[in-house]
């Protein structure tokens, strides 16, 4: 008896997605290292030259079943590489004692990391307002790494996760809904987090150490919730308000370690982290709610985050990289023969003191960005994009701290920026 494949195949729908990627970048550093006495010592060129290559395949199969129910399933894959050549060359001067020993090196070093993912699930329309996703997740991590001077080492790691998600639309009430979800995912590491080729500082300080990658690193595993709740209206406007938890397994952070007489900063586990956090989001044409108004499209983006990284003693011990507070407003204005868009967005995002570890902190400053753009539709599938990035061009000024029981040793940098100016034409074939 057939009967239950051709159901199956009756409305059934398969999509399939493939991606590429490549990029290739070079670079050359120049150093010159000064001694107490600030004379020069030492000379240094580093010439640096790396590969990054991917490739993505995602897939997802759906059919209903039975009244109510649809079977979805689907798989996600992709791998990621990169390739690494550093040849370091160092001058020292004779009859000065270096800041540094001179160093010479010709390393060549490839990564990668391998993603394989897996899920099926019940769709189930338990009534017209009321729809339940429940299933089961598969996801697996490969990384690897390997270099002239270690041997390769491969980490793999995997994680069944159940799947929850439900939607409710409130009756009576148009376009208005709330989402609820479970979640649990890996967050990968770069591939050129997994190279330890070293950055050598020519004062080597806690607040200057040298850099370098880690190929025993380990993926982050986070758990957590999502809650939100959304209004649609006509024209794609749309407002919602949504929140989240997380309990982060394996924390990636930076710390710092005392290897063979130097300080290294480098890429490590760091047990377990929780965030939380708050967004809200709207985009909307006035003319949705002013029709006299002139044919702008507004759009609004504010977010709050908050964490706690258990192993380092507060205050101020949240995440290294997450960004507290968070804003974008942005107008887009469209030319009444369709054929010209133009807008810009300003957008914020604070800094503050934040404790790294237990005996160190780092400060960052406020960012604030202004970009513009004009988009001209010559054709149905050409069009001419100019777009004006970081006009307000601020410096990033970046303070570290370490302190012990003998004092505290800070450093502060200042790096300046200049505003982008990009043209592009964009064909369709």
């Amino acid at each position: 008896d057939l009967n239950w494949i051709r159901k199956l195949a009756e409305g059934a729908q398969l999509d399939l997605k493939i991606g590429f990627n490549y990029g290739k970048n070079s670079n050359e550093n120049f150093l010159r290292g000064f001694n107490a006495s600030d004379v020069q010592n030492l000379e240094r060129t580093t010439n640096t030259s790396a590969n990054d290559s991917g490739f993505t395949f995602t897939g997802k199969y759906s059919t209903p079943i039975v009244e109510g129910h649809s079977l979805v399933a689907g798989w996600d894959t992709g791998i990621n590489k990169r390739d690494e050549d550093s040849v370091q060359r160092d001058r020292p001067f004779p009859g000065v004692f270096p800041a540094v020993p001179a160093f010479n090196s010709n390393e060549k070093f490839e990564a990668s990391v391998l993603k394989l993912a897996a899920f099926a699930q019940d769709e189930w329309n338990v009534t017209p307002q009321w729809s339940v996703y429940l299933g089961l997740r598969w996801e697996g991590l490969t990384t690897t790494s390997e270099g002239q001077s270690y041997g390769e080492i491969r980490n793999r790691s995997s994680v069944w996760s159940p799947l929850m998600q439900t939607l409710y639309k409130f009756p009576g009430r148009k376009g208005e809904q709330v989402r609820l979800a479970l979640t649990r995912t890996y967050k990968a590491p770069a591939t050129g987090q997994l190279i330890p080729r070293k950055f050598t500082s020519v004062e080597n300080k806690p607040t200057s150490p040298d850099f370098r990658g880690n190929p025993d690193l380990q993926p982050e595993l986070a758990t957590g919730i999502d809650i939100a709740l959304e209004k649609f209206w006509d024209r794609g406007a749309s407002m919602s308000l949504s929140a989240s938890m997380r309990r982060i397994t394996d924390y990636n952070r930076r710390g710092l370690q005392f290897i063979d007489g130097r300080w290294v900063s480098l890429p490590i586990n760091d047990g377990t982290a929780n965030t939380k956090s708050l967004e809200f989001d709207a985009k909307f044409p006035v003319q949705t709610f002013w029709k006299e108004a002139p044919p702008i499209d507004f759009r609004f983006n504010m977010n709050r985050n908050w964490s706690h990284v258990d192993s380092v003693p507060g205050p101020n011990n949240r995440l290294d990289q997450q960004v507290p507070f968070s804003a974008t407003l942005g107008l887009d204005y469209r030319m009444k023969n369709g054929e010209v868009t133009a807008g810009g967005s300003f957008s914020f995002r604070s800094g503050g003191l934040v404790r790294t570890a237990i005996n160190q902190d780092a400060y960052l400053t406020a960012k604030r960005d202004l970009d513009l753009y004009a988009l001209w539709k010559i054709t149905p599938k050409t069009q001419v994009r100019i777009t004006l990035s970081n006009i307000l061009h601020p410096d990033a000024v970046n303070e570290s701290s370490y302190f012990d029981e003998f004092g505290t040793i800070r450093r502060s940098n200042t790096t300046p920026s200049k505003m982008n100016i990009r043209a592009g034409l964009e064909m369709k074939f």
